[in-house]
């Protein structure tokens, strides 16, 4: 597996040529598409459970990123190359 972070989540591929695919897809989008690829909303990669900061500052941010983190390293469903 090829693992990169990307806008606070990790992202899994099962190859570096699916990794720089989707590196070359989201450089070739437009602005807009670029926007729309980069949700806000933190989810896992592998199940696509959604993570949500509920209070307002960096370090509530980084209390979801770091929980997103830890269910990451454990979730059990089979990883989906998505960007």
């Amino acid at each position: 597996y090829v693992s990169l972070r990307a806008f606070g989540r990790i992202i899994h591929f099962d190859t570096a040529e699916e990794a720089a695919a989707a590196i070359a897809r989201f450089r070739a989008a437009s602005a807009e598409e670029q926007k729309a690829m980069a949700s806000s909303q933190l989810k896992c990669s592998k199940c696509g459970a959604k993570f949500r900061v509920t209070r307002k500052g960096k370090s509530a941010r980084q209390q979801v990123v770091d929980r997103l983190e830890d269910h990451e390293e454990t979730c059990v469903v089979c990883p989906a190359p998505t960007l």
